[in-house]
């Protein structure tokens, strides 16, 4: 698999905490620009890598080596090219530390997103309905799946992550969050808080299909609500699958640097509800 650069960067990055770190807590993460934001958008061009991400955040507590990816799918972290990445860096930190303590995973967002939210629209119906959840396509039309579907293609991709993890790295915590309620406002993800690299995700999809605005957070809210109910359904069914709901933390528009990702104090609200899950599972281990 091609990596670029700063990415392997990371992995080493984070390999050389379990070096020169005499903590018993290895993770190891998977996940999508939620673990892996590509620039400091917000604080530009001022480094501030102690909170640009979740895993930035996470990293001042936690020993983690990361293959985490902005933009990656469920489908592509767990094809197999990702996996024997996955399988080599495991067996790589094992050997450093015995084995991990926990997996961290974030994913799903840019399935149901796509790029600029070319799958989004897929599920959003034109016209004009009685409420906000009316406004999706749960039903595949044409050879277009729906919501539901996408979200068992999530959730099967979910369990063959699990899988790997259990034939890979052992039977240990994997740990896993919702997304919280992001702002519809056209707002793009900017390289430097200045050129436009991606985005915006909703409203330019909301503008086409004439969404009235006033239903559109309601929408999105219902979306995040929906994934969030099949990842507590999935770890009811998974004793070591734990699910941490990080919706309504950040309730602040000003607090959202885009339609998809949180400014870096954004972040760091989200983050402390995670750290908090994970020392607690963490701990509930060793008892």
């Amino acid at each position: 698999m091609f990596l670029q650069p700063w990415m392997q960067n990371r992995v080493e990055q984070w390999r050389a905490q379990c070096l020169s770190k005499g903590r018993n807590a290895v993770i190891f993460a998977e996940g999508d620009s939620w673990f892996d934001y590509p620039f400091i958008e917000d604080r530009f061009p001022f480094p501030s890598p102690s909170n640009y991400d979740l895993l930035a955040n996470l990293a001042q507590d936690f020993v983690i080596t990361s293959t985490a990816r902005h933009g990656d799918q469920i489908s592509q972290m767990v094809g197999d090219d990702e996996m024997d990445f996955n399988k080599t860096t495991a067996k790589r930190v094992k050997s450093l530390r015995g084995r991990f303590s926990a997996v961290l995973l974030s994913g799903g967002g840019n399935d149901i997103v796509g790029d600029n939210g070319s799958h989004f629209v897929e599920i959003l119906r034109k016209g004009r309905y009685p409420s906000p959840r009316d406004y999706i396509r749960f039903e595949d039309s044409g050879g277009s799946p729906g919501f539901t579907t996408r979200l068992k293609n999530i959730m099967d991709g979910y369990r063959k992550f699990l899988h790997f993890v259990a034939q890979s790295i052992g039977d240990i915590p994997v740990i896993t969050h919702t997304y919280d309620y992001p702002y519809p406002n056209g707002r793009a993800y900017k390289i430097g808080g200045v050129i436009d690299a991606c985005g915006p995700w909703f409203k330019n999809r909301f503008d086409e299909q004439e969404t009235p605005t006033d239903v559109r957070k309601g929408i999105i809210t219902e979306l995040i609500n929906e994934f969030a109910q099949e990842l507590f359904t999935l770890a009811e069914q998974v004793p070591n699958l734990h699910v941490v709901d990080l919706r309504g933390k950040v309730q602040d528009e000003n607090l959202w640097q885009n339609e998809m990702h949180p400014t870096s104090e954004g972040f760091k609200i989200l983050a402390t509800e995670l750290r908090k899950a994970i020392s607690e599972i963490l701990n509930s281990q060793t008892h």
